[in-house]
Parts: C-alpha cells; sequence; structure tokens
C-alpha cells in the first residue's frame, strides 16, 4: 500500500548508547559501561552505535568532558571495528569546541554527526570545512529539535513552515545530508508524501523515533514501502503489550515481515497472568 519502493532489509542503529559511564552515581563505570552496552546491542544484531556525546554540557567540567566525549568514541571504535559510530550531541557544543572534538575522533571514522551545535548556516560551513581538512566525510543529520511548533498542523505536522525552510535552505547549501525529523511530530500519514519531496531534493530521511520502542517499527515499515531511508533509529526493548518477535534484526538490518499491517499482534494474556 506504500508503494514497496524501499528494501525490507533497512539497516538500523542502536540509539541507547547514552552516558553509561556516569552511572550509577555512587559508583560511575565508566567507559566499560558504555563498551557493555554495546556489546549487548551487538549481541542482538545491531552493527552501528549512535553515541550520545556532550557531557560538558552538564555532566563534566567542559574540559573533562569533551575528553571523555573524545575516550568514548575511541573506546567503541577499537572494541567494534567492523561497526559504524553515530555522535549526536542534542546541540551541546559550540561550532569550535566541536571542531575540537573532531580533532580528537579524526581517525575514528564517523559515519553520523547529529545536531552538534544548534543549526546555522555559518558555523555548519565552517565544521564542513574543518571536515574536510581532516577527511572527514559523516552525514551531517539535522532538524529533530524545534522552537516553535505548527498550531493547528501543517504539511509537517507540528514542524513549522519556518524550521522545514531553514532544513531545506542548508540542505540546498550541501551542510546537511539527513533530515531526522521526528516521525510523530510529522505524522505517520505525512510522511507519505514528506518522503517523496525529501527523495527529490536528494535528503535522505531518518525519522527521529525516540521514546517507545515500537516505533522503529513503523520507521521500518515506512522504509520498505515509501524508499529514501537513511538509517533507522533503534531503540531496543521489549514491550508487556505488542509483539515484536515478527521483527528480526541481523548484521545491522531489521527484517520487514511480510505480514498484515504492522505485524505486532498484542500479546494475549493467559488465565493465570490476569
Amino acid at each position: 500500500m506504500l508503494g514497496a519502493k524501499g528494501s525490507t532489509q533497512v539497516p538500523i542503529y542502536s540509539g541507547s548508547i547514552y552516558f553509561d559511564d556516569l552511572i550509577p552515581e555512587e559508583s560511575p563505570r565508566g567507559i566499560p559501561g558504555i563498551l557493555a552496552a554495546c556489546q549487548q546491542d551487538y549481541a542482538t544484531g545491531y552493527r552501528a552505535f549512535k553515541l550520545k556525546i556532550g557531557r560538558g554540557l552538564k555532566c563534566m567540567s567542559p574540559h573533562d568532558g569533551l575528553q571523555r566525549d573524545i575516550d568514548a568514541v575511541h573506546a567503541v571504535r577499537h572494541a567494534f571495528p567492523d561497526c559504524k559510530i553515530l555522535v549526536d550531541a542534542n546541540d551541546a557544543y559550540s561550532c569550535e569546541d566541536f571542531c575540537r572534538f573532531l580533532d580528537g575522533v579524526a581517525e575514528c571514522d564517523l559515519f553520523w554527526i547529529e545536531e552538534p551545535f544548534t543549526e546555522n548556516s555559518e558555523d555548519l560551513q565552517r565544521l564542513k570545512d574543518h571536515m574536510a581538512t581532516l577527511d572527514c566525510k559523516a552525514l551531517i543529520a539535522e532538524g529533530e529539535s524545534r522552537t516553535e511548533a505548527a498550531d493547528p498542523p501543517g504539511p509537517y505536522g507540528g514542524y513549522t513552515a519556518a524550521h522545514m525552510d531553514r532544513l531545506y535552505d542548508l540542505a540546498e547549501k550541501k551542510l546537511v545530508d539527513v533530515f531526522v525529523i521526528d516521525l510523530n511530530i510529522v505524522g505517520f500519514t505525512r510522511w507519505r508524501r514528506v518522503m517523496p519531496e525529501l527523495a527529490a531534493a536528494g535528503i535522505a530521511a531518518s525519522p527521529h523515533t525516540w521514546c517507545w520502542c515500537v516505533r522503529p517499527f513503523y520507521v521500518a515499515q515506512l522504509g520498505a514501502g515509501l524508499g529514501n531511508m537513511s538509517y533507522i533509529e533503534g531503540i531496543p526493548g521489549t514491550s508487556s503489550v505488542f509483539d515484536y518477535s515478527n521483527y528480526s534484526i541481523a548484521n545491522g538490518a531489521v527484517e520487514v515481515p511480510d505480514l498484515p499491517g504492522f505485524a505486532m499482534p498484542l500479546k494475549m494474556k493467559t488465565k493465570a497472568e490476569e
């Protein structure tokens, strides 16, 4: 019904690698905590990890946070040489500091850089220029964060026309490669119109899915139906309500099942469980 324009094997990364080095607060696990989280997801079938960075904004001093961000990337690259590494700063850095971060991970072959700082043409151009000096070919992903909501929802759901115009302008200047606008903020039905529009503009999509484990499987269906899907943001986890077993993750891709609907039946409780 969506068009079958994409592959039924859609690339997926683990988006659950957070500041595992800083917990528990009374006895932080350090870098081994991050590696343990990656190992768990690797065993599940993931071959790409998105590492949360930006510890210097709230969790540590700016100097120590920057160094820990760098150390975390190096550790994951060393432990998982066959995997892609993505980083997401949630706009925690300045352009200058993010360039220093890139200097520190220059040999780690980043695949993806997401929201390093509040997007603007001047800083993104400076970033791209600096990346060129390091021969860093990472994709730039932007668009999740918004400062205002469309009310009532418009062509892009809760994203305003001004927000989307800024993103398209940055993409036209080759400063942004992937739009990570949220699955639910846009709305599943609107994605049927938005995705071909992105493809025509040469922009890949990776809808933001964080919060609910069910959403990556919705995005997998979008990718298989509409195509133009860069990577799915995976949220490893289980559900007491939905049965995800029809979806399998292996070698870094999720297989979209050839079954009716979203192929996620409700779990039926036995009399004993009730």
